[in-house]
């Protein structure tokens, strides 16, 4: 059985992944993977994404002298955290990153356009067809 397989770690002492998973609350499939890639006592008993919640913590500094972080750039403009994380990254103009949500503009010509075109319409494509005069 794989629970059996013993593991010895860092510290000296033998862990199975059963008993490591239930110490720690983190899933076994991650804890064996942890068990077969090191020995270091410190990186099997780490906690899960403790490298994601360093990089939301993180203060940037923008244009005018203030600190913020990926959250409350998020929270301010009331974007996703990808975009927040995508627009401190790309400037740190303050008009830039704490720009509220971007909404395209529609062009309703273009709309109406679409809508009498014959695409849409498959009936008029043949109305249009059939009123051709063919040259023989």
């Amino acid at each position: 059985m794989r629970d059996r397989i013993v593991y010895r770690l860092s510290d000296g002492k033998d862990y199975t992944a059963m008993e490591v998973s239930e110490s720690t609350g983190i899933n076994i499939k991650t804890i064996r993977d942890r068990l077969n890639s090191t020995t270091r006592l410190e990186a099997v008993f780490a906690a899960v994404n403790t490298r994601k919640r360093q990089a939301c913590l993180t203060k940037y500094t923008l244009s005018d002298g203030t600190a913020w972080t990926v959250d409350e750039i998020m929270a301010h403009s009331d974007i996703t955290r990808s975009a927040a994380w995508a627009r401190v990254h790309a400037s740190r103009d303050v008009k830039k990153v704490l720009a509220g949500k971007f909404i395209p503009k529609v062009d309703t010509d273009l709309v109406v356009r679409r809508a009498n075109s014959m695409i849409n319409d498959p009936d008029g494509f043949w109305k249009a067809f059939n009123s051709m005069k063919l040259s023989t």
